[in-house]
């Protein structure tokens, strides 16, 4: 691994402290071909409600960090330019903490925004999924 995605890691890492989620925290950085940060996020749950943070009904309210960034990134992102971005295959990369549910790697590998997806802890099941998206979306996904 070379140092400026440990510095990405890292980061994404620092970012995942900010969930307000008791027991889990996700971090995601979209960072372009020369790693450079383009924008972050990180899982909230949309409510303060304390019997909710920590119930199995959590899960309804949340957002995901590879959402959040997104979100982040087209803020960011004049409309011209994304549409630009897109048609000409330029696109960016994530890298998230925890292995990315099939929902947001759908979303992700739609956009064609984002060429590769990295991510830390991966659940058991997720492996078998992501080849099989990788192949439908000609995107990159692995666990670093």
């Amino acid at each position: 691994m070379n140092k400026e995605l440990n510095e990405i890691i890292n980061h994404a890492n620092k970012v995942s402290l900010k969930s307000n989620d008791p027991k889990t925290k996700v971090g995601a950085v979209i960072y372009d071909d020369e790693y450079t940060i383009l924008s972050a996020g990180y899982n909230k749950i949309s409510t303060d409600d304390k019997d909710i943070l920590n119930s199995k009904e959590k899960h309804n309210y949340v957002i995901h960090a590879e959402m959040d960034a997104l979100l982040e990134l087209f803020s960011l992102i004049p409309l011209p330019e994304q549409y630009e971005a897109i048609e000409s295959g330029k696109g960016f990369n994530i890298y998230i903490t925890r292995s990315p549910c099939i929902a947001c790697v759908n979303v992700l590998a739609r956009y064609k925004f984002i060429n590769k997806i990295f991510y830390g802890y991966e659940h058991k099941a997720a492996k078998n999924v992501y080849d099989e998206l990788s192949k439908k979306y000609g995107i990159e996904i692995n666990k670093v």
